[in-house]
């Protein structure tokens, strides 16, 4: 018979190996994959050349235009942070000026409603005593009416 005998330095050699064989078709694999994503971004590239190139001209007019909209915006910014101040003061002052227009309108409309309630008391203590002179007027018409149909009859 054969004596066949396994050793653990020859167990771990032969481990050792199958991990390299795996880990040395893994990177296979990988650098092919990777490969062919290469061939793909050359084939954009080469397909989209006179795009990118065009681009890449009007970097720089792109990067001026962009400086220039930010300086723009700093000058905005910078013109209403300056003028902030006189906005707050000028609100500040149309409303001080509305309150007192507020409370001046609000001292009139007291005065006329005070006039009026003043005019309508008068009306009707006036219209009382016309009312009076009416009653009187009216019983001295008929006193007078009856006075002369009286006479009528008794001189008919």
């Amino acid at each position: 018979m054969l004596d066949f005998t396994i050793s653990f330095q020859s167990i771990g050699i032969f481990l050792l190996f199958v991990l390299v064989m795996t880990l040395g078709i893994y990177i296979i694999l990988a650098i092919r994959n990777f490969n062919k994503t290469l061939k793909n971004i050359n084939k954009v590239i080469e397909t989209n050349e006179q795009n990118i190139e065009k681009t890449i001209s009007s970097l720089p007019i792109i990067v001026d235009n962009v400086e220039n909209i930010t300086n723009n915006v700093d000058e905005g910014i910078n013109n209403v942070s300056n003028a902030m101040p006189d906005i707050i003061d000028s609100v500040t002052l149309i409303t001080g000026e509305a309150k007192e227009n507020i409370e001046k309108v609000s001292t009139t409309i007291t005065g006329i409603t005070d006039g009026i309630n003043e005019t309508v008391a008068t009306l009707k203590v006036g219209t009382k005593g016309i009312a009076s002179y009416v009653k009187i007027a009216i019983e001295i018409i008929k006193g007078v009416s009856d006075f002369f149909s009286r006479s009528n009859k008794t001189q008919t």
